[in-house]
């Protein structure tokens, strides 16, 4: 089963890499360059259908963009054009994966990190109050009237 995934994985980077040969090779139809550019826009946009507030549920429908986006691309690009990027996304990823694998766990790292700060601010619970706001709401709540010397208490 990891197999499965790591060889589903390795073909999405290769797609995605080959999407972004192609918004620079003559023959891609640019139909084929706007779907590839749309997963970039909707990653940048600030509306989102699950906002990135909710750790890793919000990222989801963002990692999601990128295999339909290389599906659209691969149907609307010449399967002759498409192979010339694969095979030159190959050997890219053959030339430079410990480089790619070592960006890619540290991207990944960052976001679990980021994740784990996240859920660890939203779960301590609410922050300790301020010693000058216990004093104001002692004073409010008449706890510290007449409790020192030389205070009276405030006539209404």
């Amino acid at each position: 089963m990891w197999r499965d995934w790591r060889i589903t994985l390795r073909r999405l980077i290769r797609d995605v890499l080959a999407m972004w040969y192609g918004l620079r090779h003559p023959k891609v139809p640019l139909t084929a360059k706007a779907v590839s550019v749309l997963p970039i826009l909707y990653l940048l946009m600030p509306a989102d259908l699950i906002p990135d507030i909710f750790p890793i549920v919000g990222w989801l429908d963002d990692l999601a963009t990128l295999p339909v986006a290389a599906y659209f691309a691969d149907r609307l690009t010449p399967p002759a054009v498409m192979s010339v990027l694969r095979s030159r996304a190959d050997e890219t990823l053959v030339r430079r994966w410990p480089r790619i694998r070592l960006w890619i766990i540290g991207f990944v790292a960052v976001w679990i990190l980021l994740a784990a700060l996240g859920g660890s601010l939203f779960l301590r619970g609410p922050r300790q109050p301020i010693p000058e706001q216990v004093m104001i709401d002692r004073i409010v709540s008449g706890q510290m009237l007449n409790s020192q010397p030389g205070t009276q208490r405030p006539h209404f």
